[in-house]
């Protein structure tokens, strides 16, 4: 079963059974903007269904990075709806080509399709969505590429695999590019932002979201 479950006005998450998939979010009203795939094209295309939204309003897709539990639905979603999508520069290459061990699909034994990269990010880049105006934030150490959406007067941030709530982070011991580092400097960076909600790439989506960075920054500078 996959719902759609709103975190506010315009903002909503995909929640699905499998445990391994990523989280989802859905961004529109009319026209919409996707972060991240997950696994499976089918969860997101059958709550879209459900909740009577087309597959032709689905406009983009943003990527927080390339390994496949964020990506395995990529190229079917791309097939059925022609969406642009944009993920960091660094890492763009590696979906173009479907490269299996960059995206970690050869590690889990899973199948990859190259898909084309319409916008190759950098740091600072405004990405501007209906109401809504996201920074990115380049945030590497769980990968090379990683990045961060920030939409500063929603004082939403959907982090990826850089931070989890409740003190957690991402693994920095997986290609492409994983950094301890790293980590510990963009968890830091983040820190320092005015964050209410903290939307990860995995678990809960949370309130009060800066003072769950600045845990997982604190213990990252020990474990790490």
């Amino acid at each position: 079963m996959s719902d759609l479950i709103e975190i506010m006005p315009q903002i909503k998450i995909l929640r699905v059974s499998e445990s391994f998939t990523s989280n989802v979010y859905l961004i529109g009203q009319d026209a919409y903007l996707v972060i991240d795939t997950g696994l499976y094209a089918h969860n997101l295309i059958d709550a879209m269904k459900k909740s009577n939204i087309s597959l032709e309003s689905l406009q983009n897709i943003i990527l927080t990075h390339s390994h496949v539990d964020h990506i395995g639905g990529l190229n079917e979603l791309v097939e059925k709806t022609s969406a642009d999508v944009s993920i960091h520069e660094s890492e763009a290459n590696y979906v173009e080509e479907g490269d299996k061990e960059a995206t970690a699909a050869a590690l889990f034994s899973l199948p990859l399709q190259g898909t084309p990269i319409a916008r190759k990010l950098q740091d600072g880049d405004i990405i501007r969505f209906d109401e809504f105006v996201f920074e990115v934030l380049h945030t590497p150490g769980h990968t090379c590429g990683s990045i961060c959406l920030y939409e500063k007067e929603a004082r939403i941030l959907f982090s990826g695999d850089t931070v989890f709530a409740h003190g957690s982070f991402g693994r920095t011991d997986l290609p492409p590019g994983g950094n301890s580092k790293d980590l510990v400097n963009s968890l830091e960076r983040l820190a320092e932002l005015n964050i209410d909600i903290l939307a990860p790439g995995h678990m809960d989506v949370v309130n009060n979201g800066q003072s769950h960075i600045k845990k997982s920054y604190e213990t990252a500078k020990i474990y790490l």
